[in-house]
């Protein structure tokens, strides 16, 4: 159960989900199967090819009965330190190297942000700026901003020219608004 939350956290954290097949195929992983767990394996496959699935199940099967520590490593890159030894004993072969519980989990990701310090309302501003700013020139690099069959931003960037500065009209009487000054419709009680 704590291995199968292992995967949710990991997919939460980098986008990158272990049991996706990539380019890792049973040839390559025969050299660090053990006779008995390379049996299993193929056990496995062809209940798959009995069951008519299709081909990414087979190879998803096969990716979660051989990965490896370093499968776990390669997939957490990019994550902290203390973060990636987590995963590593999340995902690891041997139950008992396991966290027991998810409360014994839950324990050590608290001790883990405890040791982070606080973070502030600032903090998480800033972190999205950056991702924001971070998110947008990626688009560029890949010429994405453009609509060339790309993603387009939902609100194009407009002019200085082209921005309003008188109010509008409203559409109807009951329309309230929420800018101050004439037009705009008062409720007040007698």
């Amino acid at each position: 159960m704590v291995s199968s939350l292992g995967l949710v956290l990991l997919e939460f954290a980098t986008g990158r989900h272990l049991d996706y097949p990539g380019n890792l195929k049973v040839e390559d992983e025969s050299p660090r199967l053990s006779r008995e767990q390379g049996q299993r394996v193929l056990a496995a496959l062809a209940t798959t090819m009995d069951m008519n699935l299709p081909p990414f199940v087979e190879d998803a099967v096969q990716r979660a009965m051989v990965f490896s520590g370093k499968d776990v490593k390669e997939a957490a890159f990019g994550l902290s330190t203390s973060l990636r030894s987590v995963f590593l004993r999340l995902l690891c072969r041997e139950p008992a190297s396991r966290y027991p519980t998810a409360a014994a989990l839950e324990l050590e990701l608290r001790g883990q942000l405890a040791r982070l310090g606080p973070y502030s309302a600032a903090d998480a501003v800033k972190e999205v700026e950056t991702a924001l700013f971070e998110g947008g020139e990626a688009m560029e690099e890949l010429n994405l901003l453009e609509d060339e069959g790309g993603i387009v931003p939902a609100f194009p960037p407009r002019s200085q020219d082209s921005i309003p500065t008188e109010p509008r009209p409203l559409r109807s009487a009951d329309e309230t608004t929420t800018e101050p000054g004439p037009g705009a419709l008062r409720l007040s009680r007698h």
